[in-house]
């Protein structure tokens, strides 16, 4: 992803706004478990990028974000490191190993979510 030009972080935003286009920052901040205030800083290197864009329609308090072409572009291209790297991670493991993971992964969520 760092030849992309982006972090993990912002990779996972990127997701996020890509399949919940027209969130607001407390939408998106409620998605990844942060504050308003954290999403707003992690968002603006991407604004800056034109990565994303910030619409306000006329009458709404809140604004939305959304991805532009070339946010699309960018995670398009940054998703084929990250399968990658998946991929890349899963080779390290055995499969006995791997659902193990993804079973003390799912624990934590819902231990997370109580």
């Amino acid at each position: 992803m760092k030849d992309c030009g982006i972090t993990g972080r912002q990779f996972t935003l990127l997701f996020i706004i890509k399949y919940n286009g027209g969130s607001s920052l407390s939408e998106l901040g409620d998605m990844m478990n942060l504050d308003r205030s954290t999403i707003n800083r992690s968002i603006q290197p991407l604004l800056k990028k034109g990565l994303l864009e910030d619409r306000k329609t006329d009458g709404q308090r809140n604004s939305s974000i959304w991805l532009t072409e070339h946010g699309e572009d960018v995670f398009n291209e940054s998703s084929k490191s990250w399968n990658k790297a998946q991929e890349d991670f899963a080779k390290l493991f055995t499969k006995e190993e791997l659902e193990k993971f993804d079973s003390t992964l799912e624990l934590l969520k819902r231990l997370e979510d109580d």
